[in-house]
């Protein structure tokens, strides 16, 4: 994967592990403190001297927005099915069509995608749908 900096590799890497886990049900996420590798893109939200660096506040923001417009909503869910498409990762399940979401259809040049399903406290289905490439942003 190319990476042309390791803040804004690092914001895109949290923001996919932060949509992956609510559309796989996640009730709780944690985050630690660790010293960040710009080789690897990775940036640390707070570091070792407690100072808040631009991940600290683009995950501050993303928490927010989700907060402010779905964590009510979200709370009531219960996840019932998780796929991916085209490709799952070894031991995951594949998109079959069985589930809420029938057929999928992209334009050329999509992105792997995950699909959480759930049903609210009224028993309607909700789906989100997340881009699962861990090799581009789209």
């Amino acid at each position: 994967m190319r990476r042309t900096s390791s803040i804004v590799s690092g914001l895109w890497w949290h923001e996919w592990q932060f949509n992956t886990a609510l559309a796989y049900g996640a009730q709780g996420l944690l985050y630690f403190l660790y010293r960040g590798n710009a080789e690897y893109g990775y940036g640390a939200p707070i570091d070792e001297l407690g100072q808040r660096g631009p991940l600290f506040y683009q995950m501050k923001r993303q928490h927010t927005y989700f907060r402010k417009y779905w964590e009510a909503r979200y709370q009531t869910f219960q996840p019932t099915r998780t796929t991916h498409y085209p490709h799952a990762p070894k031991g995951c399940g594949v998109f079959d069509g069985a589930g809420v979401v029938k057929e999928i259809e992209f334009d050329a040049g999509h992105s792997d995608v995950l699909i959480g399903e759930f049903l609210d406290d009224q028993a309607r289905p909700h789906v989100m749908v997340v881009n699962n490439s861990t090799e581009r942003h789209v």
